[in-house]
């Protein structure tokens, strides 16, 4: 087992967190056929652009490291998101635990450099949230090393995701990213048509509106400017959210949190549940920082376990999960 100590990350072995990954990964053919030089070599490469003025994205995979190991979600990845859209890749990973290693470190194979890596266990899924605003303090943190030798800003645009998810779909290029908007996934068991295409910039952005439901949290595509509105409002909100004595009481849940001006997190969403809030924070913020959105066809899943009653796993569905059979794929 490798242990990486550095919570300071210039180079991409820096990560402040352990890897844990499932043992099947590392008994695929596929990726012991090669040794780690070279699959770092070949990483590096994939994600290199021939351009020199090749935009740079920040990749955030935040969640519970569940299926982490397996190996569809690298593979995946490089074939539709790291190979596509034309930028280099940082990644960094905010997981509900520290990450550890067997016969090798997560780095060596994963497809783009990963820059940084933290742990924060979070006592509820509303507070889920905190490891985006967790992201962002570590892109600022990286921003500023760059910049005190190179005074500019290293990122063009920010991907939210998580850490368990699969990609069906290429990417668009990164040159087609959102401008003033962000890009969100919408919830396909609530929708009658669902774009069969990508838009390109900020075409078809829309006002977040009062309507019922939230925003899904498996992938958002922003600017870096606008990444950083919005997750400071994120913040915000889970500090509303803190300050309510009893979140299961509804009426003072919904009143507490506001979504800018008037606006309460139940006007927003079209309701108030327990479960409507921790759904409808992406959605609240996102007002808040008065920032439209783009519905896009993003082709992602969670990959879960079939086997596991716990975490979330496929054994675990019922009448309440009936949205998992949108969001999730078993294996």
């Amino acid at each position: 087992m490798i242990m990486i100590r550095s919570r300071k990350f210039p180079l991409v072995a820096s990560i402040t967190a352990v890897l844990v990954v499932n043992r099947f990964f590392f008994d695929t053919p596929s990726l012991n056929s090669v040794d780690a030089t070279t699959r770092r070599s070949r990483r590096e490469s994939e994600s290199s652009s021939p351009h020199a003025a090749a935009p740079r994205v920040a990749q955030c995979f935040v969640g519970q490291t569940r299926t982490l190991g397996h190996p569809l979600l690298p593979q995946n990845y490089r074939a539709h998101v790291s190979s596509r859209i034309g930028a280099e890749i940082d990644a960094y990973f905010v997981l509900d635990e520290p990450i550890a290693t067997t016969n090798t470190t997560y780095d060596s194979f994963f497809p783009v450099p990963i820059v940084a890596a933290d742990a924060l266990a979070t006592p509820t899924m509303q507070h889920q949230y905190l490891r985006w605003t967790r992201c962002l303090e570590m892109v600022e943190e990286r921003e500023k090393e760059k910049n005190a030798t190179t005074g500019t800003t290293i990122y063009s645009h920010v991907i939210l995701s998580r850490v368990d998810m699969v990609v069906l779909q290429d990417f668009p290029r990164a040159e087609d990213f959102p401008v003033t908007s962000a890009w969100v996934r919408p919830y396909p068991e609530n929708m009658e048509d669902y774009p069969p295409e990508y838009s390109k910039g900020d075409d078809g952005a829309e006002t977040v509106g009062f309507t019922p439901g939230g925003v899904s949290d498996l992938v958002l595509v922003m600017s870096r400017p606008v990444a950083g509105r919005v997750l400071r409002e994120m913040r915000s909100v889970l500090d509303a959210y803190d300050s309510v004595p009893d979140p299961a009481s509804e009426p003072g849940l919904c009143d507490a949190i506001r979504c800018g001006g008037n606006a309460t997190m139940g006007r927003v969403c079209g309701g108030c549940s327990f479960l409507v809030v921790a759904e409808c924070m992406p959605k609240c913020a996102l007002h808040r920082a008065e920032v439209p959105v783009v519905y896009q066809n993003f082709q992602v899943r969670i990959l879960r376990d079939h086997r596991s009653h716990r975490n979330g796993g496929c054994s675990s569905f019922g009448t309440r999960d009936s949205g998992k059979h949108y969001n999730s794929m078993c294996i």
